[in-house]
């Protein structure tokens, strides 16, 4: 406990992983499986996830979560949030992914671009001095301020 009377978590001894583990460890099988227990590896920081293992039993919380969708769409996968955590086994969400290919085109953009807001913006005020325009904020206050 803290001076406060609060649980110390960090006087707490790390929990042993095969306490983890509530089902007798099934390896991954199809590379798809093999690609997710990586991830959750990975992200969880156990050496040995089976695709039974339930990732919120294995500690993984929202955060991690993110991580592994974010680590899934790395190898080419897209899963949906709400699936990992309705199914949070690799085997109940392995059907769950969905496979895209992301490319951007890195050709040459040639013709006209239409305008950002800000440049028409800019554009439909028709400066005096266009070539040399700023745009600046004045700050007051009554009291004045503390300048350190």
């Amino acid at each position: 406990m803290t001076r406060n009377g609060k649980l110390n978590k960090y006087a707490l001894p790390e929990p042993a992983e095969q306490h983890l583990v509530t089902n007798d460890y099934v390896a991954p099988r199809t590379s798809t499986e093999r690609t997710l227990a990586v991830i959750w590896s990975e992200v969880l920081g156990i050496d040995k996830v089976g695709i039974h293992d339930n990732f919120f039993d294995l500690g993984g919380d929202s955060i991690k979560a993110i991580r592994i969708v974010s680590g899934v769409q790395k190898h080419g996968f897209k899963l949906a949030m709400n699936e990992l955590f309705k199914n949070g086994t690799i085997h109940s969400i392995r059907e769950q992914l969905i496979s895209f290919e992301s490319k951007v085109s890195q050709e040459e953009v040639i013709g006209e671009a239409p305008l950002i807001p800000i440049q028409k913006m800019f554009f439909e005020h028709n400066f005096t001095d266009s070539h040399h325009w700023n745009q600046s904020v004045m700050i007051h206050r009554k009291e004045g301020f503390q300048e350190d």
